[in-house]
Order: structure tokens, then C-alpha cells, then sequence
């Protein structure tokens, strides 16, 4: 059985289920569609592309009922960090993809990656080392929150809250001895994806 999400104008979610030739339509309401979309995960797949899913969340990785990854993409900006010294430094920040751990509620664990602008984001996009620190080495949930509170998070709908806990986060340099020295160069500048570092010669679908 296949099942495709369409998401209206009016708050409301088409659904549409073929299978062996007869193609069936309901609507659900808005609310409805992660238990729509996990009962989908449940039935097909381990894995599952969005379509029906915020534009930022690109792939879900199902555990069980109340424990899965949410893949979030972010494009290229720039954005004010905040250091562990209390500075606030305007900087350019490369396109992201973060994999966040949600478990029973509440995010647990986040990995975070970089894209080189010159690569759509698909399985075999090449992954990069985020360059302003706070990332460990050798792991898929790579990043240090530090003290910060682990957010609650109700659906896929509610990863701008994974993001928030990482962007508000105070940046140490921990993990990249060139971060602050990256953040000097980039300060009020887009990123030169020319200083991004491979991350372990790894790809989107390695994590």
C-alpha cells in the first residue's frame, strides 16, 4: 500500500492510499497526521522521506512509538553566536543537517553536519564538521549542549525547538581548535564553504 500527504490551505491533510489498483481519499485534520505518518512507518519502512512534513524536516528514522530521529535541514545564513566568554558575533553558518533524538517527548541527543552549498542534500550528499566548535568527533550525536535543558518535543512539527536549544547555546570552540579564529573570518560575512572539513568521509545516509 502506498500513501501520499497533501497539505491544504485550509489546515487540513489529504490522504491518499492506492493499493492493488483502487485509490482511496480522506481528510484529517493538521494534528492528525503524525499518527497517520507513523502508522505509515510502521506498516512500510524503517525510513521515510518527508513530503507532508514541515519543508525543514527531510527524513524520519522510526525506533518505536515513542522513540525516533527527526533529519532537519537548515540553508546557509548568518547568525549571531554566542561565546562561552558572553560575546555576540555576527557570522556566516553553512547549510545545515541536524538529526535529532526524540524520546518520549523530549529531544535526548543531536547530531549536527554541514553541506557544501555546491551539493543538493540526498543520500549521498558529503557530510562536513560544523566549524565554530561544540561537536565532538566519531559520533552520530555529535553535539555538547553543555547545561542546557534537553527541550520537549510533541511531533516532527516541533524541531524549530531542537534548533533553538543549539543555536542558544553558548559556543566554547570545544571539539575545533580554529573555531574562534573561523568565527573572526566569517564575522558579518556568508560562509566560504572553501574552510568547511570533512566529517570522516561520511554521507547523509551514513547517519
Amino acid at each position: 500500500m502506498s500513501k501520499t500527504f497533501v497539505f491544504n490551505d485550509d489546515g487540513t491533510v489529504n490522504i491518499e492510499m492506492s493499493r492493488d489498483g483502487i485509490l482511496v481519499k480522506k481528510v484529517v485534520e493538521k494534528e492528525s497526521i503524525l499518527s497517520e505518518f507513523n502508522s505509515l512507518l510502521s506498516v512500510n519502512s524503517k525510513y521515510a522521506d518527508s513530503g507532508a512534513l514541515p519543508p525543514s524536516v527531510r527524513r524520519i528514522k522510526r525506533i518505536d512509538d515513542s522513540d525516533y530521529i527527526v533529519y532537519s535541514y537548515q540553508a546557509s545564513t548568518q547568525r549571531t553566536l554566542i561565546t562561552s566568554q558572553g560575546l555576540k558575533i555576527k557570522v556566516g553558518i553553512p547549510a545545515l543537517v541536524g538529526a535529532f533524538h526524540i524520546s518520549d517527548g523530549y529531544m535526548s541527543d543531536m547530531g549536527i553536519w554541514c553541506l557544501n552549498s555546491k551539493y543538493r542534500l540526498s543520500d549521498n550528499a558529503p557530510l562536513y564538521h560544523f566549524p565554530y566548535g561544540n561537536v565532538y568527533s566519531g559520533q552520530t550525536f555529535n553535539v555538547c549542549l553543555g547545561n542546557a535543558d534537553m527541550p520537549a518535543v510533541k511531533d516532527a512539527f516541533e524541531t524549530w525547538k531542537c534548533w533553538d536549544a543549539f543555536w542558544n547555546s553558548k559556543f566554547t570552540g570545544h571539539g575545533d581548535p580554529n573555531a574562534f579564529t573561523i568565527m573572526s573570518l566569517m564575522e558579518k560575512k556568508p560562509f566560504d564553504d572553501k574552510l568547511l572539513v570533512p566529517f570522516e568521509n561520511k554521507v547523509f545516509r551514513d547517519v
